[in-house]
């Protein structure tokens, strides 16, 4: 009898793997070597595998569904990639290595026709764009006047500048497309990138169309942090929140503030222009220890080398904080997070002295210098 017993519940098990839910993507894709190496990944996931004469036969287990995955081909020493929004589901995808630049979709997913659609309509302003932020970063790393390029690329006043301009459209573009679909998975991902510019009354609008079904999904109760968050503005005293230190210890941001100012400073991983700053931000930390504690606030994946990769670019140096709910967590909503790096500067009496969005220039000493006299 107890091994009848036995027998059964390693049935049961071995049912419960072979019906385990997976991502299966098969198919073909052209002008790629048996030899070149191909990688999935999306999250902290990730799945190596090669092609057979242009075929595609790979399989994930996706934890957060629906979610992007990543397809990265490794040719020579250019890395070409492509992204996708799926679930657990089976795919079809057809094409060559010169369509990763976009133009590949993943067929039988709703999920994924969604986000094509909408890569569709914003693709040209997107590839217009990309063109002026690298020449805005380009000029900044010439030494070229800040306030000047900025005021070419980034200006909020008429004339807009460059990239304010596009990036206008494409919001507009992007609004119009989640309200539409606000009931949808891809729609509700796409909320955690634009909800941060959003009204009171708008980010009211787009909640009372949602279906109360999905209030407890993550992108509608960080909508929700959006709501009962107004937006930091300078004066105004800052969010605490709790995060895990170095050691996993939970602490609070209201922690660090002892006499001094603070500056939060938010970072993501494999973030070209966070590995650039974090050695500079370091050493202007160690030049101004007397006055600042600067916190790096880690705002991305969970990634389990997080605090050792991050520690390695700012010399061991330096207050590093995280959380588990990556680009979800409320932290990032409530400060309006949407890109990195970021600094926030808090005085003695933790109130918002100013807001850095972007890579600094090589004044950024001298301008944290004059906001603590």
């Amino acid at each position: 009898m107890k091994y009848k017993i036995f027998y059964m519940l390693l049935m049961l098990c071995s049912i419960g793997v072979l019906g385990q839910e997976k991502l299966h993507i098969t198919g073909k894709l052209e002008g790629i070597s048996n030899e070149v190496k191909m990688k999935l990944s999306s999250g902290g996931q990730e799945q190596e595998f090669s092609l057979m004469n242009g075929k595609v036969d790979v399989s994930m287990v996706l934890e957060d569904v629906p979610n992007y995955v990543r397809l990265d081909a490794y040719v020579g020493k250019e890395t070409k990639s492509t992204f996708f929004f799926l679930g657990n589901e089976s795919v079809t995808i057809h094409g060559s290595i010169n369509d990763f630049s976009g133009n590949l979709r993943a067929i039988n997913s709703v999920n994924d026709s969604l986000r094509y659609e909408n890569m569709l309509v914003n693709k040209q302003l997107v590839e217009e764009r990309s063109v002026y932020i690298k020449e805005y970063y380009r000029l900044l790393e010439e030494g070229k006047d800040k306030d000047s390029v900025a005021k070419v690329y980034l200006s909020d006043e008429e004339p807009l500048g460059k990239i304010k301009k596009l990036s206008n459209l494409i919001n507009k573009q992007n609004n119009a497309f989640i309200k539409k679909n606000i009931n949808t998975a891809y729609a509700r991902y796409l909320l955690q990138y634009q909800a941060r510019d959003y009204s009171s009354d708008y980010l009211n609008e787009l909640y009372a169309l949602i279906d109360p079904k999905y209030y407890d999904t993550k992108e509608v109760q960080m909508l929700k942090i959006f709501i009962d968050h107004k937006p930091l503005e300078v004066g105004a005293k800052y969010y605490d929140f709790y995060a895990e230190d170095m050691q996993t210890k939970q602490v609070k941001l209201s922690d660090y503030f002892k006499g001094k100012y603070v500056l939060l400073d938010f970072s993501t991983y494999h973030c070209g222009y966070c590995e650039k700053a974090a050695p500079k931000t370091a050493q202007i930390a160690d030049n101004l220890k007397d006055k600042l504690v600067h916190i790096t606030y880690y705002a991305g994946h969970d990634q389990k080398d997080k605090f050792k990769y991050y520690s390695e670019f700012k010399g061991n140096k330096g207050i590093l904080l995280s959380n588990k709910e990556g680009r979800l967590s409320p932290v990032l909503a409530m400060y309006r997070n949407n890109s990195t790096p970021d600094y926030w500067l808090f005085n003695l009496d933790g109130k918002l002295v100013m807001r850095f969005e972007g890579m600094q220039g090589e004044d950024f000493e001298e301008q944290l210098r004059a906001l603590m006299k």
